[in-house]
């Protein structure tokens, strides 16, 4: 008869402990609903997306951009420099190759010197398409000069350096690209890598033009210098490969931007005046 009263009390005990056992869920829970705080590098650049580099558990850097930030949160970030280190509210993180994450808030954490930040991984960026604004540089790039000839035998060329433009023989000007064209060409020449080509670069060997079309490109930049030679740089679309595809495509763009400058529209074409 004494027994009776212990399945009451344990009855007791366990109604008690729910409470604690439910606050005990909801505090492991919580965290990952109110997201987590995050060091990170800022790299200034003309992404859409603000970029930084993230700080992995093992201490390496990833490349992330930003989603998701307030426009006064983004109008902060305008005004610092590449290598600034700041501390961001993650949401959630999509795996991609620049990460992509969805961040809530944003707060300063000290001024970062742009030369501390991986070099390895700028190229790589700026490879991508992603231009790192360095210290330094009013247009954000590295000091870089070009040179091209395109057309009928290379008729058509531009130096970058001295400004020169020739559109036919006979008929020249000059062209000063502004810092805005200079950076959509540095992005040009990164996106496509023109440093992986050979000196001698043939897009597809299986096929001739006629006349011949010669396309030469040389960009110096950190005191290297890489140059292309195509002797003739008719594809065809069966037979073209990635390489091909990107270098001509690259070529393209460089050249349409330049003919679609006043300097190279005030010139007139020396041949057609002489039919």
């Amino acid at each position: 008869m004494k027994m009776k009263p212990i399945m009451p009390a344990a009855l007791l005990i366990l109604l008690l402990c729910l409470p604690v056992l439910s606050s005990c869920r909801k505090a492991v829970e919580t965290p990952a609903a109110e997201g987590y705080w995050q060091e990170c590098i800022y790299l200034a650049s003309e992404s859409s997306q603000p970029l930084v580099l993230l700080k992995t558990e093992d201490g390496q850097e990833t490349p992330c951009t930003l989603s998701g930030l307030s426009d006064e949160d983004r109008k902060k970030l305008d005004g610092f420099q590449t290598g600034t280190v700041i501390r961001v509210l993650i949401d959630s993180v999509e795996e991609s190759y620049p990460e992509k994450a969805v961040v809530r808030e944003m707060e300063f954490v000290s001024v970062g010197r742009p030369e501390d930040v991986d070099e390895t991984l700028v190229r790589q960026l700026r490879g991508m398409g992603y231009l790192i604004i360095m210290k330094g540089s009013a247009t954000g790039l590295p000091e870089y000069e070009f040179t091209i000839s395109w057309g009928q035998e290379g008729e058509s060329s531009y130096d970058s350096k001295s400004g020169k433009l020739v559109r036919t023989e006979g008929s020249e000007g000059v062209l000063t690209l502004n810092d805005a064209e200079r950076r959509k060409i540095w992005t040009i020449l990164t996106g496509m890598d023109y440093a992986k080509y050979p000196a001698d670069y043939d897009p597809d060997p299986e096929t001739e033009s006629d006349p011949p079309e010669v396309i030469e490109l040389s960009v110096t930049s950190g005191g290297e210098t890489a140059s292309i030679r195509c002797a003739d740089a008719a594809v065809r679309p069966e037979t073209q490969e990635k390489d091909a595809e990107d270098f001509l495509n690259g070529i393209r763009q460089i050249t349409d931007l330049i003919e679609s400058t006043d300097a190279w529209m005030a010139l007139s074409d020396a041949k057609e005046e002489g039919n």
